[in-house]
């Protein structure tokens, strides 16, 4: 009988030491449920987050892409108002030869007497030979640094004086 009582006894442990084990082991899995659960949660607004990272990206590149649009929009106008104002600072100068040509033409006509012509209204002095001359020599010079459509027309000017 004494096998019998140590069996009861070593049964009796095994079942405590079984039911320990089992317990430890619902703990374990429970507190192993709350981690995954908080895991869980973290990569959810990590997620969130980085959602919002990469929409301030992409909103960032549009505003930056609408920004260069505007800046080449921008050049560009600036270029045709450069190009217009050439444009109207050459029709300037076209205007200038032909008033100098035909101011030229009616003095050396001798149509128009010198103090007849400087008493209009419109011109308070009459310029002299050598100052003409100057104001050619220097308009000839600006007009070499222009483009050279704009120099053929200075050619048929210079070509008839």
């Amino acid at each position: 009988m004494v096998k019998k009582g140590g069996e009861k006894k070593s049964s009796h442990e095994n079942l405590s030491h079984q039911r320990e084990t089992e317990r430890l082991l619902v703990e374990n899995f429970v507190a192993l449920q709350k981690v995954m659960a908080n895991l869980s949660q973290k990569f959810d607004t990590l997620t969130r987050q980085i959602s919002e990272l990469l929409k301030l990206f992409e909103d960032s590149a549009k505003v930056i892409v609408k920004n260069e649009i505007e800046k080449k929009k921008e050049d560009r106008g600036d270029k045709q108002l450069l190009d217009t104002m050439v444009s109207i600072l050459d029709q300037n100068k076209v205007i200038a030869k032909g008033l100098t040509l035909m101011y030229e033409t009616i003095i050396d006509s001798g149509s128009f007497s010198k103090q007849s012509f400087g008493s209009g209204s419109t011109t308070s002095k009459i310029i002299s030979q050598p100052e003409k001359r100057q104001m050619i020599k220097e308009d000839r010079s600006y007009s070499s640094s222009i483009n050279s459509d704009s120099s053929s027309i200075d050619d048929s000017f210079s070509m008839e004086s």
